[in-house]
């Protein structure tokens, strides 16, 4: 896992990294248990050229998690908006409408 992302670091240095290099970098974060860390890469993941949806999900979760329901809501729309029929995208129906 350290040499995935030791590429990942890498590649995420460049000015054309693309939003999977951020995505798959707060992967491994996430499973180092590197919660600030991923939070950040999955923010640059969904920052480049165009929302991720995954990215946005996982952002809207860790929202959701931390108490900042209206975050959480904005996220998940933006999860809906970008693919509609996806799992997330179902997944984050309940978060969508801060309550």
């Amino acid at each position: 896992m350290q040499a995935a992302e030791d590429t990942l670091v890498k590649a995420a240095s460049g000015s054309s990294a693309g939003r999977e290099v951020f995505y798959n970098l707060a992967e491994i974060k996430s499973a180092k248990r590197e919660t600030d860390e991923a939070s950040k890469c999955d923010e640059k993941a969904s920052a480049v050229r165009s929302v991720m949806g995954q990215a946005s999900y996982k952002l809207g979760l860790l929202a959701k998690e931390r108490g900042d329901r209206q975050r959480a809501a904005t996220l998940m729309a933006q999860v809906i908006a970008v693919d509609p029929v996806s799992p997330e995208a179902a997944s984050g129906q309940s978060c969508a409408r801060p309550n």
